[in-house]
């Protein structure tokens, strides 16, 4: 069924049977219509279905110049923008002609854009049906804007030599790129390491190209250039595979570099290291140690890095390793031979960390393998693995070989060892099923401690900052002269490191005394006494030493007792953990004791006075136990006349105390007094004794 509109575009159709119609209303140089479910009922008539078409759509078509030389623009972007919806554009051709096609009929702003150019634009540009309409759009050159920001590592310092590039999201073409600087340049209090200047204004996305970098985030998108405006902060933090810092580091590096090219100086951008060369015929001329010596670049084996070899290398800045070379074979253990007795610096062979307590020990002159505790018992080599603490001032223990970390091991197999090192990556040392003492030795980097002996790690402390650390202990396996549970200190850098702090066990090895990181002795049940030896540089400065969890570490009925040799001062390690003590002359002497308590506890007896022969009164008593002790003369009604002896600790066994019958002022008229004992146990316990003294 059809009809058409007359003159005022009114229409009617007649005739129509009962049913639900489409009804499309169309014209020339005009767009159809079509609408639909029209339903004519019997005897009705349905009116209200009114069309509007849209003409034909029209063209947009023109030119993008130069406002000053009228010279076509190439490239420019021309926008056809309805309110603020864009609905069509084009790029100019190298004239800096446009067409867009198929624009409705209506009114409609028209945008160009070009690099280096203010945008400008037309508005009210009116599209008639079928029709083109023509538009000359001229933009003036602008000022171009710039981009800045700081490429970091994670620590916020700033890394040099990266390529940050700004590009055009639509082609993906590089507009502008820039190398950031190693230091920060400060401008009005806003810091950067890169500048990009001459950015043409636009939106653009910045991206780093760091080789060896995970950059965060990957890119940055929507960066705004303005016309001569600095774009600022587009900023990028860096995660290299391992960031050594700055100062003296104890070092390993993972990978092989054979005939690659590849030197020290391109991996590290330093040269200052040094490794130890092991070899009982040698004494190192820095340090006196004999059984090594220390070697420098370039002079072999610290000429190149090789797979499991640890180096001491000085760094001047933060620097970060971002050139792999070929790794250690994943799937076995890594070979590792140390072929003469004495300390060794090795490194970790596998770019993840290992546990070290899964190393398997051959013995090079035998062929036998045992594990590293067995070999520990063996006395094949030590148990335990040191590194060089972040301070750089004295050695610690570790239970896991970590990449990029070196440490000291000591052999003492007479024609070497050679170590299996276990290639499955770890986050947690081995620890289960095993006894809670034999857990606090493992922490501590001792394997080859079993639950029937003790050990207690010993902090040397600065303002917070842990120094330096050693061990001292009990086990059945020990003896008390030098043995495989026994740890020396490794070699010094004390002529290498200035603040270098030397803490130390001192025992006697024949003539000489030398120094132990280690000192395990045999059960006694005498006393056992450690004498602890501090040095550094600083002649007067406060240092702390420090224990924990002595009640965990140490059986219940072992008394541990510190004494300041220098001042007399002790107190029990139970019930302090620390000790706060001056240095004379940078040095300082301490002794340690152990005791196990035996008898009924804590008792003062058999307390009686004499009179010497200088006249002086001599009272004389027996501790049952160490305790510390406290003397008093007295009225009978209680009154303190003198304290004789201040509270200090006095060992097990007879004491005498001396007076010279004075009171604080003056002498004490002869009379009845009381003379007062007073011990103070090391759990707390108090026992006193008093006796009536007259003269």
């Amino acid at each position: 069924y059809t009809t058409t509109t007359k003159g005022d575009g009114t229409y009617r159709l007649e005739g129509l049977p009962n049913a639900t119609y489409e009804v499309t209303a169309s014209a020339p140089r005009h767009t159809s219509v079509t609408k639909t479910g029209i339903v004519v009922r019997p005897g009705q008539e349905t009116t209200g279905v009114d069309f509007q078409l849209p003409g034909e759509p029209g063209t947009i078509a023109g030119q993008v110049v130069d406002a000053q030389t009228n010279q076509g623009i190439a490239g420019a972007l021309v926008e056809v923008i309805s309110g603020t919806t864009t609905i069509a554009s084009a790029t100019t051709d190298a004239q800096g002609n446009f067409t867009i096609p198929n624009i409705p009929v209506g009114v409609y702003t028209v945008q160009a854009t070009a690099p280096n150019y203010k945008p400008a634009s037309v508005t009210g540009v009116q599209v008639q049906t079928a029709a083109t309409t023509r538009v000359t759009l001229a933009l003036s050159m602008a000022q171009p804007g710039s981009i800045s920001g700081r490429v970091t590592r994670a620590d916020g310092t700033p890394v040099g030599g990266v390529t940050v590039e700004v590009v055009q999201p639509a082609t993906g073409e590089v507009v502008a790129r820039g190398v950031t600087d190693a230091q920060f340049t400060v401008v009005g209090g806003y810091s950067r390491n890169y500048l990009i200047p001459n950015v043409p204004l636009g939106t653009y996305t910045v991206r780093v190209k760091a080789p060896g970098y995970t950059p965060t985030p990957t890119e940055r998108t929507g960066v705004v250039v303005q016309e001569a405006t600095e774009t600022q902060n587009i900023n990028f933090v860096l995660r290299a595979q391992y960031t050594f810092a700055r100062g003296i580091q104890l070092i390993s590096i993972p990978y092989d570099y054979t005939g690659t090219g590849i030197t020290i100086n391109n991996l590290l951008g330093t040269d200052k290291i040094i490794t130890w060369e092991t070899d009982p015929n040698f004494t190192d001329p820095m340090t006196g140690y004999r059984g090594g010596r220390y070697v420098r670049f370039p002079v072999p084996p610290a000429d190149a890095f090789y797979l499991g070899r640890g180096y001491f290398v000085r760094f001047d800045q933060s620097t970060d390793f971002t050139q792999p070379g070929t790794p250690a074979p994943f799937d076995q253990p890594f070979p590792l031979i140390l072929d003469k007795p004495g300390w060794w610096l090795i490194g970790a062979p596998f770019p993840f960390k290992v546990d070290w307590g899964r190393t398997r020990v051959t013995n090079r002159a035998t062929g036998q393998t045992l594990t590293l505790r067995e070999a520990s018992l063996q006395n094949w080599m030590s148990d335990t693995l040191f590194a060089l603490n972040q301070f750089a001032t004295g050695y610690l223990t570790s239970v896991f070989m970590e990449p990029f970390k070196g440490y000291w091991v000591y052999v003492q197999a007479p024609q070497g060892v050679i170590l299996s090192i276990d290639n499955t990556p770890t986050r947690q040392a081995t620890v289960s099923g095993q006894p809670s003492r034999s857990k606090l030795a493992l922490a501590d980097g001792r394997l080859s401690l079993g639950d029937d002996g003790w050990l207690v790690p010993i902090k040397l402390v600065r303002d917070g900052q842990v120094l330096s650390t050693i061990q001292i202990g009990v086990s059945p396996q020990a003896n008390d002269s030098l043995d495989g549970l026994d740890l020396l200190s490794p070699p010094s850098l004390r002529h290498w490191i200035p603040d270098w702090v030397t803490f130390g066990s001192v025992v006697r090895i024949g003539r000489s005394e030398t120094l132990l990181y280690a000192d395990v002795r045999a059960p006694s049940a005498k006393p056992q006494i450690w004498d602890l030896a501090i040095e550094t540089s600083s002649s007067n400065e406060r240092l702390t030493i420090s224990w924990d969890k002595i009640n965990e570490r140490a059986p219940s009925d072992v008394r541990l007792v510190l004494v300041d040799l220098d001042t007399g001062e002790a107190r029990y390690m139970r019930t302090t953990n620390g000790y706060t003590f001056a240095l004379k002359d940078g040095m300082k002497r301490l002794r340690l004791i152990a005791e196990r308590r035996v008898g009924s506890g804590l008792r003062i007896v058999g307390m009686k006075p004499e009179v010497n022969r200088g006249g002086k009164l001599l009272v004389r008593f027996t501790l049952t136990e160490t305790a510390e002790v406290e003397c008093k003369l007295m009225t009978l009604t209680g009154r303190l006349i003198s304290v004789v002896q201040p509270r200090r600790l006095m060992a097990a066994g007879e004491q005498r105390i001396f007076w010279d019958k004075r009171s604080a002022n003056a002498s004490l008229p002869k009379g009845l007094y009381l003379f007062e004992v007073q011990a103070y146990g090391e759990r707390g316990e108090q026992v006193r004794a008093i006796m009536p003294l007259r003269w």
